[in-house]
């Protein structure tokens, strides 16, 4: 995720309480990851940093998310609750970096029921809208459009991105049968052979293994009779593909200065801020671009993320002592949205200098500007972890997408794959109205459609950074040591297609078309 961290460290440790009652929770006050607050009686533990902004309601008895809850505060006998709080068991979460517990405070609250839209098979309409109160999640379809809730409403759906009512695409009537997704694949000419990892970021030429020689037969048949030959069929050439004449964005960055980007859209980030520590900085001189030992004449560009800070020396996301360097390219214009998103990157394990375990993100994803906790804001996320992190040990990679910046299931759901990804990938999103489909070398890591489907035109971008947050094992984001060590990640190729749904095949028999045409680089979207 980007421009907020969330804490794991929750996830396997609790703080130790005091005898005196902790300093009561206030609205408008910020809070680093592992203040101690008291709210109703109760001691909590904060998740992330945050601020508690006025007028929010993020108290910690509301806001699972963003608070632990510890132990009952000691409280003198005129504010003493009548019975002791209870605290039901927690079950730790398989698919979602945060946990959320499941509380019973004094006084009982009454619980505001959250719907979980129930979309019908894709492309199908909802029951169709009928006068009455609506609450948040239900779905309608309405003029050949569905819509979901976003709060109580008892008017009418509305395409307005401020109403009440999020639109999520057109659809057919239920007496129309749906058409099975299909994700259309160009015909594809015979592909170049990649290899699968290499022994660094910084990687040296991968020799071709030569084929295994065919075993010589001991005997050879000198009776049988000669046949005819069967003819052998030609086979037809694979059909070239046609390069859209708009709506493409391609870059395979041949380029020999990063300054030559801003001249086709690119952005490159040097101000400060987050997603990582408040004061980390990004430079344009972490990225460059070096020739692929795979493939002689190919250029890629890569980007690093480095650091000589200790985690000891981290308060809340604020670096006391020590630096924080790190790379972001994204497009100038925030026009993307439906259609095909893809790249061809490197991912490392390890850093190529110093030593290994800070917490790492690799991303490939697109943006809005942030809004913190508010429209208009979509967010779709690749990111890779190789050191692991938000609750999962060990090299993980995390999709995701945003309707808000707010860390609830509703508004933010993900999907993770445990294991080492170290080598070139294809990572691909297929994005529809209503319905977003996340892909790793073809294979389909998460399928969505509901309420967190973007539906603000983005910004496509490519980041690495360094997280604050904690460990699975509570250990710190950043390594205990105060050695200079850089991470690396390489970037062959970036496509974007505008409301066409491709395949990988699909989208690298554009991509090698485009070469053989000697387009490096090709934007014809507006």
């Amino acid at each position: 995720m980007h421009y907020q961290t969330i804490s794991a460290a929750a996830l396997l440790s609790l703080a130790v309480v005091a005898q005196a009652a902790s300093p009561q929770w206030q609205e408008g006050q910020s809070y680093p990851a592992g203040t101690v607050v008291s709210d109703g009686g109760q001691d909590y533990q904060s998740l992330l940093t945050h601020t508690a902004y006025v007028g929010a309601g993020w108290r910690p008895a509301n806001t699972p998310t963003l608070w632990r809850l510890l132990s009952t505060t000691t409280l003198s006998p005129s504010t003493a609750p009548s019975s002791a709080p209870t605290l039901a068991p927690t079950s730790l979460p398989t698919t979602s970096p945060v946990p959320t517990p499941n509380l019973t405070l004094p006084p009982p609250p009454t619980p505001t029921p959250v719907v979980t839209p129930m979309l019908p098979p894709h492309g199908q309409c909802a029951a169709a809208w009928q006068s009455g109160v609506y609450t948040a999640g239900q779905l309608v379809s309405y003029q050949g459009h569905n819509f979901v809730a976003k709060w109580w409403v008892n008017t009418a759906p509305s395409y307005e991105t401020w109403g009440a009512w999020k639109d999520m695409g057109t659809c057919l009537n239920n007496s129309t049968p749906a058409p099975t997704p299909v994700i259309t694949a160009s015909p594809t000419s015979t592909p170049t052979a990649t290899p699968s990892a290499k022994p660094s970021i910084a990687p040296t030429a991968v020799p071709t293994p030569s084929a295994s020689p065919r075993p010589t037969p001991s005997v050879v048949p000198t009776a049988a009779p000669t046949a005819s030959p069967a003819p052998t069929a030609t086979p037809a050439p694979a059909p070239t593909p046609t390069i859209p004449s708009q709506g493409l964005l391609f870059d395979d960055f041949s380029y020999s200065s990063v300054s030559q980007l801003g001249g086709n859209g690119w952005q490159v980030r040097s101000w400060g801020g987050g997603p990582g520590f408040s004061n980390g900085s990004w430079s344009p001189d972490n990225l460059s671009f070096v020739p692929d030992p795979a493939n002689q004449g190919n250029v890629l560009l890569r980007m690093k993320a480095r650091t000589n800070a200790s985690g000891d020396t981290v308060n809340g996301n604020t670096l006391t002592s020590g630096t924080v360097s790190q790379a972001e390219l994204s497009t100038q214009e925030a026009i993307y949205l439906n259609g095909t998103w893809a790249a061809r990157m490197y991912l490392g394990d390890e850093p190529v200098s110093g030593p290994d375990g800070d917490m790492v993100v690799n991303a490939f994803f697109g943006i809005t500007q942030y809004l913190e906790g508010a429209e208009p804001y979509s967010e779709i996320d690749f990111e890779y972890l190789p050191n692991g992190g938000w609750g999962k040990a060990g090299p993980t990679m995390w999709s995701g997408t945003y309707e808000i910046a707010a860390y609830d299931a509703l508004n933010h759901p993900t999907a993770s794959r445990s294991g080492s990804l170290r080598g070139w990938h294809t990572l691909l999103m297929n994005v529809s109205d209503g319905y977003i489909r996340f892909y790793v070398d073809g294979e389909l890591m998460q399928d969505y459609s509901g309420i967190a489907q973007p539906d603000h035109p983005m910004y496509l971008a490519l980041q690495i950074w360094l997280s604050n947050a904690s460990m699975p094992d509570g250990s710190p984001g950043l390594l205990r040591s105060t050695a200079w060590r850089e991470y690396q990640q390489d970037v062959d190729w970036v496509f974007y297609l505008r409301d066409q749904q491709l395949d990988q095949s699909g989208v690298e028999a554009l991509v090698q078309q485009l070469r053989r045409n000697g387009q490096s680089f090709l934007k014809n979207i507006r």
